[in-house]
């Protein structure tokens, strides 16, 4: 929360944070397979840290927003996005 204090005191207006695809009220649009397979290993204790971030956010009282890649690499980009 000091984090927002601060920010308070410097007038910011909005907060964007990135998450994860399947948190929060994304997760009703994951398929079988990041919900048994993605989140249980690859994403294992990092859900909740995450969701728990979300909720401190929605609760901060700044505009924010909320990106959930489904996946981000270092690789060069391929194809259209």
């Amino acid at each position: 929360m000091t984090a927002f204090v601060a920010m308070k005191a410097n007038d910011v207006k909005r907060v964007i944070v990135i998450s994860t695809f399947g948190i929060g009220d994304s997760a009703n649009q994951v398929g079988w397979f990041v919900e048994y397979v993605i989140v249980p290993t690859l994403l294992r204790g990092s859900t909740e840290d995450r969701a728990a971030m979300e909720a401190v956010v929605r609760a901060s009282g700044f505009a924010f927003v909320i990106v959930r890649p489904a996946m981000l690499t270092d690789d060069d980009a391929t194809g259209p996005v």
